[in-house]
């Protein structure tokens, strides 16, 4: 603070919220770090001793770690090493995983959404166009 000598305050604290929710926050990133640095030993570990589905479920959970906590550096080695290990892993669990980014049903409710605004832009153009033949005096 401005003014304060060797980091001293110049008044006592009145509140401690912020600094409280800082605290939080911190613990959160620091069992996240804590979470991600498991995954990855549980990874290399599961590698070594050929448990090849272990080490890709800890791959996947490293993934997120890092990309909860904002660190894409690890990345391409994390991807390498899930390319590397998809063939040897039991397909319905590489499955599992790649259908949980995006499922099913997304794409439904996005193929519904799209079928309902063409309709709806259909149905307006052919009110439209009675409006104009009713204005010119045709009917159908």
């Amino acid at each position: 603070m401005p003014g304060a000598p060797y980091g001293i305050l110049p008044s006592p604290l009145s509140n401690f919220t912020f600094f409280d929710q800082a605290l939080g926050e911190y613990k959160r990133l620091a069992s996240t770090a804590e979470e991600a640095i498991t995954l990855c030993e549980k990874a290399q570990s599961s590698l070594a001793s050929q448990k090849y589905a272990e080490a890709y479920q800890a791959f996947q959970g490293l993934r997120s770690s890092l990309e909860s906590l904002g660190d894409t550096s690890l990345f391409p080695w994390i991807d390498k090493n899930l390319r590397d290990l998809e063939p040897k892993i039991p397909p319905e669990l590489a499955k599992k995983y790649r259908s949980v980014s995006f499922p099913w049903w997304g794409w439904l409710l996005i193929g519904c959404g799209a079928a309902g605004i063409l309709g709806l832009g259909g149905w307006f153009l052919w009110r439209k166009k009675r409006a104009r033949q009713k204005a010119k005096g045709q009917q159908l």
